[in-house]
């Protein structure tokens, strides 16, 4: 054979080497692919019913105690937002002195604030609603049918209205966190909010009635069905 046959076939199987050695490299790096980035095929399966939550709407309904709590609160902030604003326009008036009364309703509500979570942390939602309805209710009753002039028995009236509301108002805020699922707790805070704000738009309206007992009446009332609602709860 020639040297110039000879040199051809050299050149000839480096050629088909070259190819060889590439697809080596690249089987190599593929699986080193592979390795780092496992596919979809080699991914543990998830259930759908991992993934998928129940709706909140089917939370609520579905579970009978959870519609009665809300029901029940939402009665409840609806008479606490009421009344409380419903005092303030109706401040002016309660007989008596409007200064010592606007004074007693500032200072029962700041002991209110300060009292509403040790009572809470002791007596439980439902005994803490009910005392405060009952110190409240006794309070306006009390505005209703006194016909003295004490400005003192005045001003211990308005505490006592006072007084119940703001403790209820406090106890209303934590009794939604405390009883309904975190994955609910956002939803039922704005349904009672709602509600409450929108009875409160016509406590300015209620305040302003003649005669003077029928807003005090009214407000009895309020707090009456607020009472029972704190009965019903669970």
């Amino acid at each position: 054979m020639s040297e110039r046959n000879l040199l051809f076939l050299e050149a000839k199987s480096k050629q088909v080497e070259k190819p060889a050695a590439c697809s080596e490299t690249e089987v190599k790096d593929d699986h080193k692919e592979q390795t780092k980035n496992p596919t979809e095929d080699n991914m543990p399966e998830t259930s759908a019913s991992s993934i998928l939550q129940p709706s909140i709407y089917s939370q609520i309904t579905s579970d009978f105690t959870i519609m009665l709590n809300l029901a029940c609160l939402s009665v409840i902030w609806l008479s606490v937002s009421f009344c409380y604003y419903l005092i303030a326009y109706q401040l002016k008036y309660i007989k008596g002195d409007l200064y010592i009364n606007a004074i007693a309703s500032s200072a029962s509500e700041v002991v209110a604030d300060a009292l509403a979570g040790t009572l809470l942390q002791y007596l439980g939602i439902r005994l803490v609603l009910q005392f405060s309805y009952m110190v409240s209710l006794i309070g306006m009753t009390a505005l209703i049918f006194y016909q003295g002039h004490s400005n003192a028995l005045f001003a211990l009236f308005v505490i006592g209205s006072k007084f119940g509301i703001a403790s209820a108002f406090n106890v209303a805020y934590c009794a939604n966190n405390l009883v309904f699922p975190v994955s609910i707790v956002a939803t039922t805070y704005g349904i009672c909010n709602f509600i409450a704000r929108v009875a409160t738009m016509a406590a300015p309206y209620v305040a302003e009635m003649y005669p003077e007992w029928i807003p005090k009446m009214i407000f009895c009332i309020v707090v009456f069905l607020a009472l029972i609602a704190a009965t019903v709860f669970r």
